[in-house]
């Protein structure tokens, strides 16, 4: 929970446009539970739609709800919203739409959806670990061609999961991995304990290496900084156990997808599980899509209807607290 910090309550009256599609998104249905003081004025994917008969000019908006949005289609967007003060993400990631000057204002607040995909994320990284260690893909072949052919399976009780990025979706992924029986190590950007009442073993940044050493499976689900870009490179991938899959739900750069492509074709790594790439979508002519040791999916690990109704719920949530002066839900750290 954060502070209002800079917003006014006394001029805030949750005049609110609506950066995404102008109909047919079901989560909108949740907007039916805003206080009846705030008001809707535009919706719109970019600047031209949004001033397709607005009901109010954008100039008197006060409140950004974010579906769609970039770094790219907000600044125009934003120069015609002066008395801006407050915006909130449907997602939790940040990196796609946080630009120099919106980072550097400070008369403009961000509020995320942290800890509403989190869930979600984490069944992905067990369905992950299942998909691999008990063969899926060879078990989907059989049956597409007839063939009954008994062969061992891994187990995953007992096995470790090293997780690169120990925040609310890490943790999420710790408590599954508990409840299959996993030893669970993790990596933090600030340590206060060794360990916790999930985590076997907490490690600071300087012990990155440890987690390939150590991980049967590896998750990263760090954001994206200039600090995390290529985190995952050809030294972590020499280090790292040769069983080793590794899945990404965080952003494709985190990963050098180069170093991890070399990594799969020398099966310094047994495979990977990748919801997310460096190029989106996924070019065509990658060779992530020819490894048979590849799992991808859309990036859509987090995109469950569910998790964006709860989002939308949390942004209503928000939008009740600043006018009844209370605290906000998931202030964002900008920097």
């Amino acid at each position: 929970m954060g502070q209002l910090a800079s917003i006014d309550i006394e001029q805030v009256e949750c005049i609110i446009a609506v950066i995404g599609p102008r109909e047919g998104e079901p989560c909108f249905t949740e907007l039916i539970h805003l206080p009846k003081q705030a008001k809707i004025v535009a919706t719109g994917r970019n600047l031209e739609e949004l001033l397709i008969n607005p009901i109010q000019r954008l100039n008197e908006v006060t409140v950004l709800l974010n579906l769609t949005g970039t770094k790219e289609t907000l600044p125009e967007i934003l120069y015609e919203m002066p008395l801006l003060q407050w915006i909130h993400s449907i997602g939790s990631g940040l990196d796609k739409m946080l630009y120099y000057d919106l980072i550097h204002n400070p008369d403009i607040i961000i509020t995320n959806a942290k800890g509403v995909y989190s869930k979600s994320l984490a069944e992905y990284v067990m369905a992950s670990i299942s998909y691999f260690s008990k063969q899926f893909n060879k078990l989907i072949n059989q049956k597409d061609h007839k063939i009954w052919d008994r062969f061992p399976m891994n187990d995953i009780n007992g096995k470790t999961i090293g997780i690169i990025g120990y925040g609310d979706i890490g943790k999420a992924c710790a408590q599954l991995a508990k409840a299959y029986d996993m030893n669970v190590i993790a990596l933090k950007r600030h340590v206060d304990n060794e360990s916790d009442s999930i985590a076997d073993r907490i490690y600071g940044p300087e012990n990155l290496l440890e987690i390939a050493r150590q991980a049967d499976y590896v998750v990263v689900s760090c954001p994206l900084t200039t600090e995390t870009k290529n985190l995952i490179n050809k030294k972590f991938f020499k280090e790292s156990k040769s069983n080793q899959i590794i899945i990404n739900i965080s952003r494709g750069d985190v990963i050098n997808e180069e170093a991890l492509i070399n990594a799969l074709n020398k099966n310094l790594i047994a495979g990977a599980a990748l919801d997310v790439f460096s190029t989106e979508p996924l070019p065509a002519s990658s060779s992530l899509w020819d490894l048979s040791n590849v799992l991808i999916s859309p990036h859509n690990a987090d995109y469950t209807i569910d998790s964006r109704h709860k989002s939308v719920r949390l942004f209503c949530e928000n939008c009740r607290r600043v006018l009844n002066n209370e605290n906000l839900l998931n202030i964002v750290n900008k920097e």
